[in-house]
């Protein structure tokens, strides 16, 4: 008996040791729940079954906010994708809460935030960031789709995707050149972009129409020289911002306002050209001689004029125009818009492509349909309308169908904040400052076209606003974020040095001048010297050039055919292929039909004659 009861009493606490271990599991047989709501904007999910509580991961977690929601496993995750299209998908880890949402934390402390732009919950803006030991990535993804019986719409804004929800319209607003696979529930957004944030909010219920408001008279209208001044003075803070107070010399990289200090080729050219023009050249070259010389892989075509080594940049030119003209074929084929991204495309394909891609980039230009197109891709159209330099009628003739783009795009998108001046919007309650001073430039090249003073108008306050609101150093935010009371908030920043070439008419700046119709497709010069006369003839090509007295540049003349001899400063010069180890010289290589001239001479006029 005794014997019994001594076994009844060993069973008791392993049965009670069962029972907890049972309760145990069934609380985290399908992992720890958890729920968070602010202002419409939930959070809900699973951790992993863990005792403690700080050693838990996310198995699941998805985020919902007004019919649109955003979800998150092992498998379905924050995927990144590199530039061989290879991805990796990062999955949820943790999460915690912020002043205006949540934010979700992934493997390699990659992070996804959801925050609401005001206390009650006008609108969601989503933003991806990624770790810093995470290797470079071309696009971000990320799954998306309808909740709680919203359903998308069909969408009449290029990058806009209508969302309909208890019986209100909403937009979702993804950065530009961002895709949203609807079968796949998954959103693309592009790396490189000015902005990564993606835009949830109510639909405008009624547009102001800015241009017939504002600019039916001349009350806003900014004289010449006043709009002079106002872009002089912002080349003046860019200018030494890039040969100064940017500057670090002894790793020849300039100060960028996100990331580490970065070697740009844009801001050693247009330093240089500045430079040129200020009478400044030969200490700001020795600055700039001396950042390209700890980057020479990074030093092209571009700076070539200012630079010179000539043979290396013709070979990496060469190269580098087959392939984006096998690029630029394969979007002018598919009639795909982005093709008109790219500035001054028909003298591009002409001079440096081919006759088939020539002949298909006008066949693009007659053909698409240019109310299919974001806000990028229609500026980029009524750019190389505009502001291209077209090597013949022929191009200007297939382009000029872009002007209406004017009045179907760019007057209906002009916005007014109350302080801050007038912008154009590239989508629902966003700026993107750069499509505002392109933009206002385009705007400006029309009006004197059309001899319509409003349009000049429009275009000078695009600019003017746009400076405005330039740092010391000519950095501009990159997005503005605006509503029906003014501007609600700012996002990232772009140098002045991305803006320069449009706002400057430098002519110190490299500028490609085509020969197509004087010589023949293929035939083109890159200098930062100024052709005052071109004599196409049988026997002779003549050409006279400006430049200043005894400073060294470099010539290059691309496509021109074997001649039997070369007048320079008056002389027969021949060719030399260590031309560059001496004050002045020439190269002509035949197999590429490239002619590289070094030029310094006493003067400050001279001749370049080919004989034929």
């Amino acid at each position: 008996m005794k014997s019994r009861l001594r076994g009844a009493f060993v069973l008791i606490p392993v049965v009670y040791a069962g029972v907890i271990l049972l309760l145990l599991f069934l609380q985290f047989s399908d992992g720890q729940r958890f729920y968070e709501s602010t202002d419409g904007l939930t959070l809900e999910g699973r951790m992993t079954a863990t005792v403690e509580r700080e050693s838990s991961t996310i198995s699941f977690v998805r985020v919902s906010y007004r019919g649109m929601a955003f979800e998150f496993d092992d498998e379905s995750s924050l995927r990144l994708t590199d530039g061989n299209n290879e991805s990796r998908i990062l999955a949820p880890r943790s999460y915690a809460g912020t002043d205006t949402g949540f934010r979700i934390r992934f493997e390699e402390n990659a992070t996804l935030s959801f925050d609401l732009s005001s206390s009650d919950g006008e609108e969601l803006r989503v933003r991806p960031e990624l770790g810093e030991a995470l290797p470079p990535a071309s696009s971000i993804s990320f799954p998306v789709t309808t909740a709680g019986g919203a359903a998308l719409q069909q969408t009449t804004l290029p990058g806009i995707y209508p969302v309909r929800f208890e019986s209100r319209t909403y937009h979702l607003a993804p950065p530009p050149q961002s895709e949203l696979d609807t079968e796949r529930g998954l959103l693309r957004i592009p790396t490189d972009a000015d902005t990564r944030t993606v835009r949830y909010l109510q639909a405008d219920a009624e547009q102001q129409n800015v241009f017939a408001t504002w600019f039916s008279d001349d009350r806003l209208w900014i004289p010449a020289g006043e709009y002079e001044t106002t872009v002089g003075a912002f080349i003046d803070d860019a200018y030494i911002g890039w040969s100064n107070t940017r500057l670090n010399d002894g790793s020849g990289t300039w100060d960028m306002r996100s990331g580490s200090p970065t070697f740009s080729e844009l801001i050693l050219t247009a330093t240089l050209a500045e430079a040129w023009q200020r009478d400044e050249y030969t200490p700001v070259f020795t600055d700039m001689r001396r950042a390209a010389d700890q980057h020479p892989d990074q030093v092209s075509l571009l700076s070539a004029p200012f630079l010179g080594n000539l043979d290396d940049t013709r070979e990496q030119y060469l190269a580098a125009d087959e392939r984006r003209a096998a690029r630029l074929l394969e979007l002018a084929r598919n009639r795909d818009p982005e093709l008109f991204r790219n500035p001054d495309l028909a003298k591009f394909a002409i001079d440096r492509g081919s006759e088939e891609l020539y002949r298909a980039v006008l066949a693009a230009a007659e053909d698409i349909d240019f109310l299919e197109t974001n806000m990028a891709q229609a500026i980029g159209m009524l750019r190389n309308y505009y502001l291209a330099d077209f090597p013949n009628e022929e191009s200007r003739d297939a382009f000029s169908r872009f002007a209406s783009i004017i009045e179907t795009r760019l007057l209906p998108n002009l916005y007014r904040a109350e302080e801050e001046g007038f912008f154009l919007r590239s989508g629902p309650g966003r700026v993107e400052v750069f499509q505002s001073v392109v933009a206002g430039r385009i705007l400006q090249a029309a009006g004197t076209e059309r001899q319509d003073r409003r349009l000049v108008s429009v275009g000078r306050r695009l600019v003017s606003s746009s400076l405005a609101l330039a740092d010391d150093d000519g950095f501009l935010p990159a997005v503005l974020y605006v509503g029906a009371e003014g501007l609600e908030g700012v996002e990232g920043a772009i140098g002045p040095e991305r803006v320069y070439s449009l706002l400057s008419s430098n002519p110190a700046y490299p500028a490609q001048i085509s020969l197509a119709e004087e010589v023949g497709p293929g035939t083109w010069m890159w200098a930062v010297a100024d052709f005052t006369e071109i004599d196409i003839a049988a026997d002779q090509y003549r050409f006279v050039v400006e430049y200043p007295r005894n400073r060294t540049h470099y010539i290059i003349m691309q496509g021109f055919p074997p001649f039997s001899g070369m007048v320079l400063f008056g002389q027969q010069w021949r060719t030399d292929p260590s031309f560059e180890s001496y004050i002045k010289g020439r190269h002509y290589d035949r197999e590429t039909r490239t002619l590289m001239i070094k030029y310094t001479d006493n003067s400050v006029q001279g001749e370049i004659i080919l004989e034929y």
